[in-house]
């Protein structure tokens, strides 16, 4: 006796309609990660440059007193904003200085302390 079974080999055409599209929202999933993280890093890399062109400038701002303090430098092509805000720090003969660093992608800013200019060389006396 034989049986006039026919045995199916392969998958149908919905079966491979619908591993595509599975495999379709799996590859956006990884492409979104991705580019999250190239963003992240491409912002990560922005601050850096700021932090670094910050702390150049407070040490030429403690070493240098006299410099200006608004300033707009070019940095190998990138423009880089300086400001300085000096206020009482409720210290006598110290002052607060905050100093903002900007560029077009990233924003910093840093508090310090300093001699508070036109005081007296010597403290408490």
């Amino acid at each position: 006796m034989k049986t006039n079974k026919k045995v199916k080999k392969g998958f149908t055409l919905l079966e491979v309609l619908i591993a595509l599209a599975v495999l379709s929202i799996s590859i956006l999933g990884i492409y979104s990660i991705q580019n999250m993280s190239l963003n992240a890093i491409a912002s990560s890399k922005a601050k850096m440059f700021v932090i670094e062109r910050a702390y150049d400038r407070i040490t030429r701002q403690i070493n240098f007193p006299d410099k200006a303090f608004e300033e707009t430098e070019d940095y190998n092509g990138t423009l880089v904003h300086y400001s300085f805000l000096k206020e009482a720090s409720g210290v006598q003969m110290v002052q607060k200085v905050t100093m903002t660093v900007s560029t077009d992608q990233a924003t910093v800013s840093f508090i310090y302390y300093e001699k508070a200019s036109g005081s007296s060389s010597g403290f408490g006396m």
